[in-house]
């Protein structure tokens, strides 16, 4: 990859992709391709061909994150100054009963969290939620 190569980062607003931006902007990568989400849809596929049609570039970045949330006590069943996976702890949270749930995303509630703003609009939600 070299200096001027153009390099399409996806999810450059969140904090794992913001900090990509920057480490590559640092090390003097000159012609990084940003779009939000708003400019550039990924989920309507014949948009998405349309921008690699016109812009053409060389590399493409699909940084994506996602989110656990867990009570503290379910941290009980990691030995103290083990490395575990996520996966590895999942089945080890199933074996010992603890309760799991999916909140599938859906594109009508996407919200970047990387974005201070964005954060503070999903603690409205969850506060308006569990306050019924």
């Amino acid at each position: 990859m070299n200096k001027s190569s153009k390099i399409f980062v996806a999810g450059h607003r969140g904090m794992l992709g913001s900090a990509i931006v920057r480490q590559l902007t640092a090390q003097g990568f000159e012609n990084l391709l940003l779009r939000t989400h708003k400019e550039l849809d990924l989920t309507r596929q014949a948009e998405v061909e349309q921008f690699f049609l016109k812009e053409k570039p060389e590399y493409d970045l699909l940084v994506n994150t996602g989110m656990y949330l867990m009570e503290p006590q379910i941290l009980s069943v990691i030995q103290k100054g083990s490395v575990v996976n996520m996966d590895q702890f999942i089945d080890k949270v199933k074996q010992k009963g603890f309760k799991i749930g999916v909140f599938p995303i859906d594109e009508k509630f996407w919200i970047d969290v990387g974005q201070w703003e964005e954060y503070q609009k999903v603690i409205r939600h969850f506060r308006e939620i569990s306050e019924g």
